[in-house]
């Protein structure tokens, strides 16, 4: 708003700058009854909204298994969220299934034990690299 200096009120100049503050102060009084008007719908929709939300969250809770441990049981180890807890159930198993597919068979562990390289041969070796001996003797370089 802006602010003005009136020396006399009484003189054109004075009620001039009186009647820009009334007018200014009329328009800023219309503008807040606009603005108070967009907040009070904007507060009804959220109303709205908001009881919206409330019915559908009852409507599934009443279709489903409303209680806690449910609810605890169709989030998966890894944070999946489940239709239910067999469903959870189905798919971890299916998962695990799969992981232990992949894992190595006992025949494969056994033959890289009967394959493996001596203790000893491989310490004399690593011995050998470390500490800068020759293979075998040289005649000349």
């Amino acid at each position: 708003m802006t602010r003005y200096n009136i020396d006399n009120p009484l003189s054109d100049d004075g009620r001039n700058k009186l009647n820009s503050m009334f007018e200014e102060l009329y328009n800023k009084y219309i503008s807040s009854g606009a603005d108070s008007s967009e907040a009070k719908i904007k507060a009804v929709q959220a109303l709205a909204n908001s009881e919206q939300t409330q019915k559908e969250l009852t409507q599934a809770i009443l279709a489903g298994d409303s209680s806690p441990l449910g609810g605890q049981l169709s989030v998966g180890s890894d944070g999946t969220i489940h239709d239910g807890p067999q469903e959870r159930l189905i798919a971890e198993n299916q998962k695990l299934t799969s992981e232990l597919a992949k894992k190595a068979l006992k025949t494969d562990v056994d033959t890289l034990t009967t394959n493996k390289a001596d203790k000893t041969y491989v310490d004399t070796q690593f011995a050998n690299i470390v500490d800068g001996s020759p293979k075998g003797t040289y005649a000349t370089l």
